[in-house]
């Protein structure tokens, strides 16, 4: 009997161009996102940039898209390993921001518990946080907790943009501490990711850099990586950890243009290449714990080139009953920035959301609102 959890993450920045309305592209995407090797007992797939951004102001639109890509997903699940069952356990946006948890049958879930935390402009949700936190079981064992916090943080180069990027993680935090405060939240395993969008704090060409020589690629995340810079100073994720990173930055791609030759990697040097796309968990208690990991990016192949950012995903297998540190919020913690206000941002998420549909109608539909138009002036 398997005594260890298996898990894989997936965090993917889709550039507002996600195939939604083609149900092939989808399979092509969820079969590379779902990759090769043995069954895992949890995959969660993140998402930033997910829908349009008109589009992320209706959570009915965003979670219908997620709904179809984990049914997809989920038969993929289904013909590539046919002795395992699978469940939809979890599925929650906030905006564009999506997550989905896909579950082994054999594990028991007990509970499932979502909490958000808008960072957009005037309070929106155009950036933030969506977090799904379930309480399961595997062979009998005592539940567990495990938490899943899919983050898009403030974009941008310069250090005022770097300072909200500290501020999204520690209100992110907070809040979502906030609102999963009945819960096991901080006694539990912790997994945050997403489109953190730290970047390097010096320009390079990603064209001419060898990032598969580890002296190069070392010294560049060492020296010049925002977050690393600040993880080592303890400004931000104190009491998390991320696995060596072995692959090229991940940001900024050129997208292919119908007419070009295919080109996967060439990077677009308007921004700095940069390691936007991470992923971090809470450390664990024991350091003699044997915990396997496996983190790496998703090539950029064909079905994956509509977007600028390159997928990444983390493997994670540890012993069923790993206990981790438990994790401390700042208590006083206060913004730097404005603190988002829920009207604000609701109204916010209104206009970008109407502004935007209204745009996007179709021109039958364009037509019939100024023929509606025209009979209210009559009327009136």
């Amino acid at each position: 009997m398997d005594s260890n959890w298996k898990i894989q993450i997936t965090s993917f920045n889709c550039g507002k161009a996600f195939p939604h309305k083609e149900r092939d592209s989808i399979e092509d995407i969820s079969y590379k996102l779902i990759g090769d090797g043995i069954a895992q007992d949890m995959y969660i797939f993140g998402f930033q940039e997910f829908t349009k951004i008109w589009e992320g102001s209706f959570g009915r639109i965003v979670n219908s898209y997620l709904q179809v890509f984990a049914l997809i997903t989920l038969n993929l699940l289904h013909d590539k390993y046919p002795d395992k069952r699978y469940n939809i356990s979890g599925l929650g946006s906030l905006g564009a921001i999506g997550i989905i948890i896909i579950v082994d049958d054999i594990i028991r879930v007990n509970r499932t518990k979502y909490a958000y935390c808008k960072k957009g402009i005037l309070g929106s949700s155009l950036k933030g946080a969506v977090s799904t936190t379930i309480t399961c079981s595997k062979n009998d064992r005592e539940e567990e907790t495990f938490s899943f916090i899919c983050s898009h943080f403030n974009a941008n180069e310069g250090e005022t943009n770097m300072k909200c990027r500290i501020d999204d993680y520690n209100c992110i935090l907070t809040e979502i501490d906030s609102q999963l405060r009945l819960t096991n939240f901080r006694n539990g395993h912790i997994f945050f990711f997403g489109d953190l969008n730290f970047r390097l704090n010096k320009f390079i060409n990603g064209n001419e850099i060898e990032f598969n020589n580890d002296l190069i690629r070392q010294k560049l995340l060492e020296n010049h990586d925002e977050l690393n810079l600040l993880r080592k100073d303890s400004k931000i994720f104190q009491e998390f950890e991320e696995v060596p990173i072995k692959f090229p930055p991940t940001y900024k791609f050129l997208i292919p243009q119908a007419k070009e030759p295919f080109q996967e990697n060439y990077y677009n040097l308007k921004r700095t290449s940069s390691w936007c796309d991470r992923i971090l968990f809470l450390k664990y208690e024991n350091p003699q714990i044997t915990i396997q990991t496996d983190y790496k990016s998703i090539k950029r192949t064909k079905e994956l080139v509509f977007t600028d950012h390159q997928p990444v995903t983390l493997m994670v297998n540890l012993p069923i009953g790993t206990t981790t540190n438990k994790l401390k919020i700042l208590s006083t913690y206060e913004a730097t920035f404005t603190k988002s206000v829920p009207l604000i941002g609701n109204v916010t998420d209104f206009i970008i959301g109407y502004t935007g549909w209204y745009i996007n109608l179709e021109w039958y539909y364009l037509l019939l609102s100024l023929v509606i138009l025209f009979i209210i002036i009559k009327l009136l």
